[in-house]
């Protein structure tokens, strides 16, 4: 590490602000210059400008996309951009390993050679954490958000599974314990003012009308909002597997866009709509280890042990439409009593 004026510091700012709902703010950075004359970059995860900000004595500028705003002060101008007034001459003097008191703040160099600092400013309890090297990121404005990154869409694993009947649509009644694991999707998503819905493929391609898709249409009739949204998949988990990837990606959205779109609708509001989405879109909205019946609408809940799964899928896929379909298929499994898992 340097931290001279000639070599930039390159890696990710995080920002947390403990406010009411929490609001938080990361992005890659690269900061140069000083506390009195410098520049510093923020980028999002495809790699683009997010926004950029260059100070001296005499003027403070931020520049987002083509548009360029002058504040009368470099703490003016971070507090816009970040939610919070960050120590700057402080920043500096951290990077370069030197623990500088700033007053209301409190810092941690103990990790500095692992390539993280964290400070915290005690009053009004929001809190910064710098990282340096490379990290993935994720974006949440302060005021107004425009955009989210890095948001993770967990697979799951069924610990069991009954079918116990079935309704006279056509759907399954169903017992299982669903588990979350490790594997996840990673979904970014922008607001557009223009209304538009649209993908980028960041991994594997997807069908032109996926669910990730549908359930930012479904959300868009079912408010009656004005916004549309530009959405980023790196697809990780496969498909036609039993993991619930397009589900978990659909929740995500669901989630996502209630915020982007300032709906701030509670869970209650949003599970019917997952629901006709998906059996297994409910479970992703909750979030948690679960015991699920129904046709997947009931969850309750559970505790699972720690526990670690090899999970193999073969070139081959199997549509979860193909086994429920199946005439081989056994639909009158007892219902089960769930005893303690742990």
């Amino acid at each position: 590490m340097n931290g001279s004026e000639a070599w930039p510091w390159r890696g990710r700012l995080s920002v947390r602000v403990e406010s009411q709902p929490v609001q938080s703010f990361t992005a890659g950075f690269e900061l140069s210059g000083n506390a009195g004359a410098g520049a510093l970059t923020l980028y999002t995860p495809l790699g683009t400008t997010a926004a950029a900000m260059a100070w001296s004595p005499q003027l403070s500028l931020l520049r987002v996309n083509s548009q360029t705003q002058q504040f009368s002060s470099l703490e003016a101008l971070m507090q816009q951009t970040l939610g919070t007034a960050l120590p700057v001459e402080g920043l500096f003097a951290w990077l370069a390993g030197e623990p500088m008191a700033v007053p209301g703040w409190q810092v941690d160099l103990s990790q500095r050679g692992q390539g993280r600092i964290s400070a915290r400013r005690q009053l009004p309890l929001p809190e910064a954490e710098l990282r340096l090297g490379d990290g993935t990121i994720k974006h949440l404005a302060r005021a107004d958000m425009q955009s989210l990154y890095d948001l993770s869409a967990p697979a799951k694993l069924n610990l069991f599974l009954h079918v116990t009947g079935r309704r006279a649509d056509g759907y399954h009644l169903i017992e299982s314990v669903f588990m979350l694991i490790d594997w996840c999707d990673t979904l970014h998503m922008s607001r557009r003012d223009d209304g538009s819905i649209s993908r980028e493929d960041l991994g594997a391609a997807l069908p032109a009308d996926d669910l990730v898709l549908r359930a930012a249409r479904a959300l868009q009739v079912a408010s009656g909002c004005q916004y549309g949204a530009h959405i980023g998949i790196d697809k990780r988990i496969p498909a036609q597997a039993g993991l619930g990837g397009g589900s978990s990606d659909a929740a995500t959205t669901l989630l996502a866009l209630n915020r982007l779109w300032h709906l701030n609708w509670p869970l209650e509001k949003l599970l019917p709509i997952g629901l006709r989405l998906g059996a297994d879109v409910p479970f992703f909205l909750h979030g948690h280890n679960a015991w699920v019946r129904g046709i997947g609408e009931i969850i309750e809940a559970v505790e699972l042990p720690e526990a670690e799964f090899l999970v193999a899928k073969p070139a081959a896929g199997l549509s979860t439409s193909d086994i429920f379909c199946h005439p081989d298929l056994e639909r009158k499994t007892g219902t089960a009593i769930l005893s303690p898992l742990s």
